[in-house]
């Protein structure tokens, strides 16, 4: 469709993608594919439009649960063994907390969450220690549950 743009989640790969910062996600990715756990990156909005530029408009709805189930059935089907499942922000975990079990919340990562970084994880708000920090929450998450 004519200015539709097709990316991964949170514009990971996308040069002009729509999140700064999308390293910290990238890079927090990464780390858990290091520690020998599979990975599977998904988003929990499945279609963009301009209205989301302002991040107050933000709605999960309906067709995006569907899609979420349907991707998460695919890979059950596939004998995918999910851990659980991370939900990066409050978006996201409140639009499947009740619907998906083994849901973990970690905080945005985002340059914007910085100062709640600080004050509720003491790191010092630098990417490399919010990535470190969410590696950390992620892993210790996966390992309680086996």
């Amino acid at each position: 469709l004519q200015g539709t743009i097709v990316a991964l989640p949170f514009g990971i790969g996308y040069k002009d993608g729509y999140c700064r910062r999308c390293d910290r996600y990238t890079r927090t990715i990464q780390n858990i594919i290091d520690k020998g756990y599979n990975v599977y990156v998904t988003d929990i909005i499945k279609i963009w439009t301009d209205e989301y530029i302002d991040k107050s408009k933000l709605k999960v709805s309906d067709v995006d649960i569907t899609m979420l189930q349907d991707e998460l059935d695919l890979l059950k089907n596939n004998n995918c063994n999910v851990a659980g499942i991370v939900c990066w922000g409050k978006t996201s975990f409140n639009a499947i907390k009740n619907i998906v079990q083994d849901t973990l919340y970690v905080p945005d990562p985002s340059q914007m969450n910085v100062n709640y970084w600080k004050k509720t994880y003491n790191v010092d708000g630098t990417s490399g220690s919010i990535v470190k920090k969410a590696t950390e929450l992620i892993l210790d998450s996966i390992v309680k549950r086996f």
